[in-house]
């Protein structure tokens, strides 16, 4: 397949020294499901050239309401596996590593390592677990990594991309702030989480995660913390801008 044409219509949009660019940046995606499995995919289509996914699980059948990875064949398989395929099949040339594998403090260590060998350019985070987008978040502020912080719960959900000394745990106002690596998950245990996911919002989300990361390499408006992007599918503005 023609890599030329496989690009051709982001021109007019992006330049050609602009797209060279997103061949050459690194991503790091955070969960495959509905919000990073959408946002996995579009960066892979927007010609980014370098990507590493991580993501424990594999697919089951709830995810099918939300999930564009999610069908019959892929049910049962793992995730970073399934979007590996999608993405070679997009581009035969893109570069995937995974980590099929979950942060937590006993792979702390590891994920540390990981990261500071892919050297990503910005990082996107999706992942349902509270305590485990805390321990990304530290990994980030200690290696210098932008990251896109994406969530969704119900027909919701958030979008901002933390950089600098900013730290998520003061945005978000959570327990854990001030509590060793080793306490973290403990201190975050009774947190509330959604367990309702509306695929609109879900897909939504994973859109507006993948434009912030690129609008971050390409230089232009992203939502940079406290600021935020605000997804509401049922709202009258389904998308507005905040700050926390």
């Amino acid at each position: 397949m023609d890599k030329e044409a496989c690009f051709s219509r982001n021109r007019g949009t992006i330049t050609p020294k602009q797209q060279l660019a997103l061949s050459r940046s690194r991503i790091a995606v955070f969960g495959l499901g509905g919000v990073g499995g959408l946002a996995a995919e579009v960066l892979a289509r927007a010609g980014i050239g370098h990507m590493l996914v991580a993501d424990f699980d594999r697919f089951e059948p709830t995810n099918l309401n939300r999930q564009i990875h999610a069908q019959k064949e892929s049910l049962g398989k793992k995730k970073v596996d399934v979007f590996e395929k999608k993405a070679k099949a997009i581009n035969r040339k893109i570069e995937i590593r995974k980590i099929n594998k979950k942060i937590e403090y006993s792979s702390l260590a590891y994920f540390e390592r990981k990261l500071a060998g892919f050297k990503p350019d910005v990082i996107v985070d999706t992942m349902d677990s509270v305590g485990s987008r805390v321990l990304l978040a530290r990994i980030c502020k200690k290696q210098g990594i932008p990251y896109v912080y994406a969530a969704s719960a119900g027909e919701r959900g958030m979008i901002m991309l933390v950089e600098g000394k900013e730290g998520l745990e003061r945005l978000l106002h959570l327990p854990s702030r001030g509590t060793p690596d080793a306490g973290v998950e403990a201190s975050l245990i009774h947190y509330p989480q959604c367990r309702t996911a509306w695929g609109p919002a879900t897909n939504l989300v994973g859109a507006l995660a993948a434009n912030a990361a690129l609008n971050y390499l390409l230089k232009k408006p992203y939502p940079k913390a406290p600021k935020c992007w605000m997804v509401d599918a049922f709202g009258e503005k389904i998308v507005r801008e905040e700050k926390l």
